[in-house]
Formats: structure tokens, C-alpha cells, sequence
């Protein structure tokens, strides 16, 4: 391990009052300050820093001091709003560092600033010290927030300093070593569905397991960030954000009311059973929401033994207004999409109903049918439309089976880049299809897969997708026509479009 060499810290900065956060308690004091760290390759790291104030008087609160582990590359770790706020709303003191590392570094122990044998563990709490002597704060246990390789510092910062830290907070990660014994730091591990530190976050839950360890866990919805950039399956969304926030807010709370000293889990105030075990939660609130993410279904459809002959059902939080059968491509299966895909059309007043097709039509035309006559025959449905949204083979073969059900409550089927006529009759759209009946729209992104109708009262869109977008930059658009979303009003539950 590098030796640090201070501490020569050179507070530089304005010392400038800002004025209260938008939507804040409190107003900050922004300032920062140049640590010597004794790593020659970055002799200097510059740490910022926010103080929450009441008529320029730091708060009580401000004693609980906050690190936010910066990910790579991190060029301005405290601009973030969702960093922001846990100095503006929650009142804590939020330090960061501005480290500048190499992705060429990424996993080498002793380059990446992650590990311990970087020599940036020391500087993280060197600089906690020097802002705690600064404002004269009680000298309390650290707490860490963090997102993507932040995650694997703040995991990394417990397992070299486990008797300095109460908290580990983050979303993402994936370079964690065996968690450390103490049973008295409070952990919350997220990553978004689909991303790909979910195996670390899983293997690093199951090594706490076995240690007698808690670590609360769960997989949260990604950040949508507009259709015409895409999604994200690695950055925290705003939902993972509140998650960690509360989380926070809540164990602080129990430190407090603990005379300072973080409790164990198992002398937390709430506990709950959860696959078979005992879980603890810090509050109410916190276990409202973190109960409200759907772990049951992002556990069955990551299940490679899954029965794929069992559809996936997620019904909204609200009252529902629709019944939506999702039926998918077997060529195009992802987990990651199937999940967001539910989690969507169950965020906008809609049942979520999916099933998966396989590679045998016959198959795939029998599980449809199924899922109709399911839905059809539930009496809490008994008064809800029903949509019908298939892609590729998918839209094929559900549109087939919904135009063979004269059950009037299929009012909308909707297609993406589906054949419209094959050269086997009973897998053809159009020997089903009759003037009468306009249901059916049908999407394409390939001007050429176009099918020529004549005297069929089917509604043909086109997209053009050519400019090198991704086929889920359009997907929302799809999405919002074939189960009517208001897509200004799709913002709920971490929605941002």
C-alpha cells in the first residue's frame, strides 16, 4: 500500500454561500480545497465539498458526513443533482474528490483508484478529517454514497477502513472483495436491471450471506433519458437514487436514536421475510419502497430454468385501465428489454402481460392462446380492454390467435416488423384478416418489409430508422402507440423520456 505523505491541504477555495437548492431545506456552502496525497502520479487531488447552512451557520445535521465515491472520469462530482440533494434536502456534508485515472487502469490493484493498494483510500479520509477540523464537527463514522465504479470504491473503502464507516450506499460496481465482519455497517447494493455488474452484486450478497452479513439488495429500473438517445442499463435512475437517499436518511436516523452507534441489522425496527430468510429494514418508508421494485419477476425472467410456458404478470400500482398482452421475438430475447418493456406498460395503468415464443410456431401459437383465454376468463379483467402488441415472429403469431378470438374486448393489436403473409397459410396475417375488422396496426422500421394490401382496412406506419439509431430509440414510440401512452404523463416510477 502507498504510504500517504501529507498533510499539506491548502483550502483555496471561495468559501461562497449558495443559495438555497431548488426545492431544498437548506442552503450550501460550496467550497473545495487541494489535498497533497503522496501518490506520485497525482501528487494533487482537489476536494469539494458542501455544508449545509442556516444564516451561514452550519446545521446540526451537518455532523453526519456524507463521501461520495466518484465513478471514472467523474469530472464534477458534486454538480449532480441526486448528489445535491443529500446535502440540500437530508442535511448532511457531501465531499467528493476529483480523481483522474485511466480506464487502462481499470482492475489493476495497484493503479485503480478502487483498491486500496492505489494509495486513495488514505486521501478519502485525510480530507474528511480536514473538513470535520474545519467546521468543528463531531468526529462521526463515515458514510458512503456511489454509483457504477464509485460502488466498487465505497465497497472497497469498508473492506480497508471497516472500523471508520457506518454506511455503503451504491448502485453498480463489480471489483468487490469478501465484505468485511463488522455487523454494524449499514449496506444497500442496487444495480439497474440488465446491467452488467449484476453478477458481482450478486456474488458479493451471496459471500455476505455466508459471513452472517446483511447487505439489502434489489435490481431497479433503468434511466430512460430521452428516445432519441436511449436507455442506460448501467446509470442509476431516479428511483435508484431515492432508494439510496432513503436509505440513508433512515440509518442516520438509527444512529442517532443508538447513541451515535450504527445498531446491527437485527436491532433495526422493522423485519420481514423475504425468499425464505429474515430481512431488516431501517424504516416504514424505506420498506415501502424498496418492496415496490419488482423483484419477484426480474428473478423469474433471470432465471435461465424458468418455465417458459408461465407467463410474466406485473400489474400497475394503480387502478388498472388495460390488460396488455406482450408477446416477444424469440430471435431478440433479452432479459433486460423483456423487463423493461413490463415495467413500462405497468408504470402507464396497464396490466403487464408477457409471454415468450420459442423457436416451434406451434408451441408459440398454443402459449398465446392460452394467455387470451387466461386474461379473458380473470373476473377482476372482466371490464378492461385488451391489447394485444407483438414483435417480429411474436406479432405474427398473437395476431393470428387474437383475430380467432371473437371476444370483443380485443380492441388493439399492434405489430412491429411482422410478416404480413407467409407461404404457410395458417402462420399468415392475411388469411385471417377481413375488411371489416380494424383493429390491426402494423409497424415497420424496413420500408421493404412493407406488405401490399389490397381491400384490407389495416392502418400501415413507418419509421424510418435508418439514421443509425437503435431499434429501441424507437421502441417507446411503438410502445406508446400500440398500448395509447400519453408519453408526456410516462415519467412515473424512474420513467424519464
Amino acid at each position: 500500500m502507498k504510504k500517504l505523505i501529507i498533510l499539506t491541504i491548502l483550502f483555496t477555495g471561495t468559501g461562497l454561500l449558495a443559495a438555497a437548492e431548488e426545492h431544498g431545506l437548506f442552503s450550501l456552502e460550496e467550497d473545495f480545497f487541494i489535498l497533497k496525497t503522496g501518490i506520485p502520479e497525482t501528487p494533487e487531488v482537489r476536494v469539494e465539498y458542501l455544508i449545509p447552512v442556516k444564516n451561514g451557520v452550519p446545521v446540526p445535521s451537518a455532523n453526519n458526513v456524507v463521501f461520495c465515491a466518484p465513478f471514472l472520469g467523474d469530472k464534477k462530482p458534486l454538480n449532480a443533482y441526486q448528489r445535491r440533494y443529500v446535502a440540500s434536502r437530508l442535511g448532511f456534508t457531501v465531499y467528493s474528490l476529483r480523481i483522474k485515472d485511466d480506464i487502462k487502469n481499470v482492475g489493476i490493484r495497484n493503479k485503480y483508484y478502487v483498491f486500496p493498494e492505489s494509495g486513495w483510500h488514505e486521501p478519502v479520509f485525510a480530507a474528511k478529517q480536514a473538513i470535520v477540523k474545519r467546521f468543528n464537527f463531531e468526529n462521526r463514522n463515515l458514510l458512503i454514497i456511489a454509483a457504477s465504479a464509485g460502488g466498487s470504491m465505497a465497497q472497497q473503502l469498508a473492506c480497508s477502513h471497516p472500523g471508520e464507516i457506518d454506511a455503503v450506499v451504491f448502485a453498480g460496481g463489480r471489483f468487490f472483495d469478501p465484505v468485511p465482519l463488522r455487523k454494524n455497517i449499514a449496506w444497500l447494493a442496487l444495480n439497474t436491471w440488465g446491467d452488467h455488474t449484476a453478477e458481482a452484486n450478486k456474488r458479493l450478497c451471496q459471500n455476505a450471506e455466508r459471513r452472517g452479513i446483511q447487505i439489502l439488495t434489489g435490481q431497479t429500473p433503468p434511466c430512460w433519458i430521452g428516445k432519441t438517445v436511449g436507455r442506460t442499463h448501467h446509470t442509476p435512475s431516479a428511483r435508484a437514487w431515492d432508494l439510496m437517499r432513503s436509505f440513508l436518511k433512515d440509518v442516520v436516523k438509527l444512529r442517532e436514536n443508538n447513541g451515535g452507534v450504527m445498531p446491527p441489522p437485527p436491532f433495526w425496527p422493522i423485519a420481514r421475510k423475504a425468499a425464505g430468510k429474515t430481512l431488516f429494514f431501517p424504516s416504514k418508508t424505506f420498506l415501502m419502497k424498496w418492496s415496490s421494485l419488482p423483484h419477484n419477476i426480474t428473478s423469474k425472467i433471470d432465471d435461465p430454468l424458468r418455465d417458459k410456458d408461465k407467463p410474466v404478470i406485473m400489474h400497475p400500482e394503480v387502478k388498472p385501465e388495460k390488460v396488455v398482452l406482450l408477446v416477444d421475438d424469440f430471435r431478440f430475447q433479452k432479459p433486460s428489454v423483456r423487463m423493461d418493456d413490463i415495467y413500462y406498460i405497468s408504470s402507464n395503468k396497464a396490466v403487464a402481460y408477457s409471454v415468450e415464443t420459442s423457436e416451434d410456431f406451434d408451441e408459440s401459437s398454443r402459449r398465446i392462446k392460452l394467455a387470451l383465454q387466461d386474461i379473458l376468463s380473470r373476473e377482476e379483467w372482466l371490464l378492461l380492454p385488451v391489447y394485444v402488441i407483438g414483435w417480429g415472429q411474436g406479432g405474427q403469431l398473437s395476431t393470428i390467435e387474437a383475430l380467432l378470438n371473437d371476444d370483443c374486448r380485443i380492441t388493439k393489436i399492434t405489430t412491429l416488423n411482422s410478416q404480413f403473409s407467409s407461404a404457410i397459410k395458417k402462420y399468415s396475417i392475411s388469411s385471417y384478416c377481413n375488411a371489416e375488422d380494424q383493429r390491426l396496426t402494423m409497424l415497420f422500421d424496413n420500408e421493404a418489409a412493407i406488405p401490399k394490401l389490397e381491400n384490407k382496412d389495416i392502418k400501415i406506419i413507418y419509421s424510418n430508422n435508418s439514421k443509425k439509431r437503435l431499434l429501441y430509440n424507437m421502441w417507446f414510440r411503438f410502445l406508446d402507440a400500440a398500448a395509447d401512452i400519453d408519453s408526456k404523463k410516462a415519467r412515473g416510477n424512474g420513467i424519464h423520456l
